[in-house]
């Protein structure tokens, strides 16, 4: 595979003495920074490919670094476990084992009369004929390994996990191309959202003006929800299959085979076993003799085999062969073949264990991860909204904005404020000759006039945000997302009096955003509730929005600032 961006990469080498343009010291990588900074094996998401050129960037740090092709290589979790012990390499390297239709064969003692499952060799002229000992399935040997080493089992397991969660993590922040849409879309999503979501003392009757459903009428969401948690699970479904399915293609590197020199001991033991050197067969051709269960009969796909002093031997059957140098087994005589060293099949043994262990983690741990679960569920939709303008649900959303701004706004429904009973209006009655205008001569009359009620659209109310400094940050003011809305607190922008914005930087940031939304909200509807209180434009300055009582009562429209309160 190529690197290519959103690439995960660990740093291998540093090449910074070969770079022919600059010098560069022992340290230091091949463009720029050094070991110190940033330390080999470190690991990272790659943001951009130019040829040879690859900039990667670091978690938790903002900066992108620039490195040589070279000195990088795909990172893949194939983490390698050796346990302390394996019962069935200790016992091969003391005595001859053989696998057997995935199970265990030792040898056992020399009898002369055996006619079938034995294996004879011959010493200096005299055959020796050994039984064949049945021992344990391969698959309860391998059971048993991981009962005796179980903590050394649970570590990888846990390290593996842990490794998933972190690929997740940079993942997230590796991408470049739009990083501040990611983390601004993040922050309203899962920390902004859920508190507009749980309502407020009177959410109750909001959401009834909004046709919201509360808690007693969600019987008709039942479904909704159902979908959504079904998507959920098709998500987190569909990551770990991803995950398994990478895991099960993955290979050991194949290392050049070197020609096999035979030395002076291997001729003694294969005349001592009966191993002919010439005797190579491809293993590939070999008849497949069961169907394996365990990871090392899957590893040898299915083939007999023998383990004699650190070597491992294929059977291959051969009815005219000299039955000094045979193994019989079911009565059918099998000659060794195509020796590969123990320690190769360790290798590709472990690397298969673990593999096993890695899906058993992913099945059994990964799946019911509250840390997995909960990044999968908050971040299911994330790709699909950043690239959204406008999004909404329920009474609230945010719309994108130039320059990597968002507005996240709350519904304010269409209401009807009630001029307040203390309200006084003040009426002047001049006399029509301007030139005999005198102040002193101006009859003044103050009147109260209740019962006047002024009906306003709905509007959607919004506070900014954006990134800065690598913080996210919003404005200390709320306005309306409809420019040509008015009412008696807002022009545009709402005016909140003598709102205390000190108590929103007690709070966390996403409950500081959802709580200046709802008091903007509640400002609007049920803020004036007296001739005291000072608005922007006082509400007779609405003529225009007048409304008769029968009219309200016609169409069912709500009086905020008497219903609501203040």
């Amino acid at each position: 595979m190529k690197i290519k961006e959103g690439s995960r990469v660990v740093i291998t080498k540093n090449l910074g003495p070969e770079n022919e343009y600059t010098h560069r010291y022992s340290n230091e990588y091949y463009y720029e920074s050094d070991t110190l900074t940033i330390p080999l094996k470190s690991k990272g998401i790659v943001t951009t490919v130019d040829d040879e050129d690859i900039w990667v960037k670091f978690k938790g740090d903002d900066e992108e670094y620039r490195f040589h092709r070279k000195e990088l290589k795909l990172f893949e979790q194939t983490t390698d476990f050796k346990p302390s012990s394996y019962y069935l390499f200790s016992l091969a390297s003391q005595t001859p084992v053989f696998i057997l239709n995935d199970r265990l064969y030792v040898l056992g003692e020399a009898q002369s009369e055996l006619e079938k499952n034995f294996f004879q060799t011959t010493r200096i002229g005299k055959q020796n004929k050994f039984s064949l000992v049945e021992s344990a399935s391969l698959k309860s040997l391998e059971e048993l390994s991981e009962s005796h080493f179980s903590e050394e089992y649970e570590k990888v397991r846990n390290d593996y996990l842990k490794e998933v969660v972190e690929n997740l993590e940079e993942k997230e922040d590796g991408n470049q191309e739009t990083e501040e849409d990611y983390i601004l879309v993040n922050f309203i999503v899962n920390k902004v959202f859920p508190h507009l979501r749980q309502g407020e003392i009177d959410s109750s009757k909001i959401n009834k003006l909004l046709g919201v459903k509360n808690v007693q009428d969600q019987g008709e969401l039942v479904s909704e929800f159902s979908t959504e948690n079904s998507a959920h699970e098709r998500k987190r479904e569909s990551f770990f299959s991803k995950l398994i399915q990478k895991i099960e293609k993955e290979k050991i590197p194949v290392k050049k085979e070197k020609k096999r020199k035979e030395k002076k001991v291997d001729q003694k033991l294969n005349m001592i076993f009966g191993y002919e050197p010439d005797l190579e067969v491809d293993v590939a051709s070999l008849p497949k003799n069961y169907e394996p269960e365990s990871i090392f009969g899957r590893l040898l796909e299915g083939r007999n085999i023998a383990i004699i002093d650190n070597q491992v031997y294929y059977l291959a059957e051969n009815k005219e062969a000299d039955l000094e140098k045979i193994l019989n087994f079911e009565g059918k005589n099998y000659s060794l073949v195509s020796p590969v060293s123990i320690d190769e099949v360790k290798n590709k043994f472990y690397f298969e264990l673990s593999k096993k262990i890695r899906i058993e983690t992913i099945r059994n741990k990964a799946a019911n991860d509250k840390r997995i679960r909960e990044f999968l569920e908050n971040n299911s939709n994330l790709e699909s909204l950043v690239r959204k303008e406008e999004y909404k649900e329920e009474d609230f959303g945010f719309i994108r904005e130039d320059y990597g701004e968002y507005n996240v706004f709350l519904q304010v429904p269409k209401h009807v404020l009630k001029m307040p009973d203390d309200y006084v209006f003040e009426e002047y009655d001049y006399y029509d000759d301007d030139d005999d205008y005198d102040e002193e001569r101006k009859s003044r009359k103050k009147t109260k006039k209740k019962d006047r009620y002024y009906l306003f659209d709905k509007v959607r109310v919004a506070v900014k945000l954006f990134v800065e400094d690598g913080e996210i940050a919003y404005n200390n003011e709320s306005f309306t997302i409809e420019e040509d809305y008015s009412d008696p607190f807002c022009d545009r922008e709402v005016c909140l009096g003598d709102y205390n914005y000190s108590q929103l930087a007690q709070l966390e940031p996403g409950l500081a955003v959802a709580k200046f939304l709802k008091d903007t909200r509640r400002t609007i509807l049920s803020g004036y509730v007296s001739g005291n209180t000072a608005p922007r434009t006082a509400l007779e300055n609405f003529e225009g929005n007048r409304i008769t009582p029968s009219q309200i009562k016609k169409r069912n429209l709500p009086i905020t600032n008497i219903n609501l309160g203040g």
